[in-house]
């Protein structure tokens, strides 16, 4: 398991709000069923039966998709920002080869570039606890099921800034298990950004380190909320 990160906030969003309507709209149409016949048949149920779950889904994922397009937008406008930069259609495309090179040694990038990139670049924001790249948000935390650890500037042409990943999920088979998956995420710097990127390196070498608490309370919001 990987983290892929945020993205297509408002296209999930809609596709959300699509499965509620289709999930209410069936459910109605399993009670017309039932109140026409008089009982209950495996259609109607399945009808209502399907739709209760993929409607409560839909329900909780469009508010989750509506909180990440809301923190791509806080970026954006420049709350908690540490550092931004524009990578070049020719950096972004250096980047990639060097990535693909990694990708060949077994360190393969959590963040996959875009197939096309746009003519204006590649945007990349770092705020206090989290990067956006290319409208893809990813936090950068150091508690939780997605976390960072270590972070390091890679000396290649453009400069990549690398944070170790962690993953912890919980599945169940004959009984529950904590699985940890680790990984790597990397951001190519501009040539222009190299002072910004210094400053972003030392600010999560330092929240690394524990020597900078960031948000404390972010995961205790998120827990009373879940």
């Amino acid at each position: 398991m990987r983290n892929r990160g945020l993205s297509h906030t408002r296209r999930n969003m809609g596709i959300c709000a699509a499965g509620v309507a289709l999930s209410v709209l069936s459910i109605w149409w399993g009670l017309a069923e039932m109140n026409a016949l008089g009982h209950e048949t495996m259609a109607s149920g399945l009808k209502i039966g399907i739709a209760i779950p993929v409607g409560l889904i839909c329900f909780f994922m469009f508010f989750n998709f509506l909180w990440g397009a809301r923190l791509i937008a806080a970026a954006r406008r420049g709350e908690k920002d540490i550092g931004r930069w524009i990578v070049t259609p020719a950096e972004a495309e250096a980047f990639r080869r060097n990535d693909e090179r990694r990708a060949g040694q077994g360190y393969s990038n959590d963040y996959t570039l875009p197939r096309t990139i746009p003519p204006v670049g590649l945007e990349v924001i770092f705020t206090d606890n989290a990067l956006v790249v290319g409208g893809t948000y990813f936090g950068l935390v150091t508690t939780g099921m997605f976390r960072f650890e270590g972070v390091q500037m890679l000396p290649e042409n453009p400069l990549a800034i690398e944070f170790g990943t962690v993953v912890t999920s919980a599945y169940k088979v004959t009984m529950v298990r904590i699985g940890v998956s680790r990984g790597l995420l990397r951001v190519p710097v501009s040539r222009s950004a190299r002072g910004e990127a210094a400053k972003v390196l030392a600010h999560f070498t330092a929240v690394d380190q524990r020597k900078l608490l960031v948000d404390p309370g972010f995961y205790r919001r998120r827990m009373a909320w879940g």
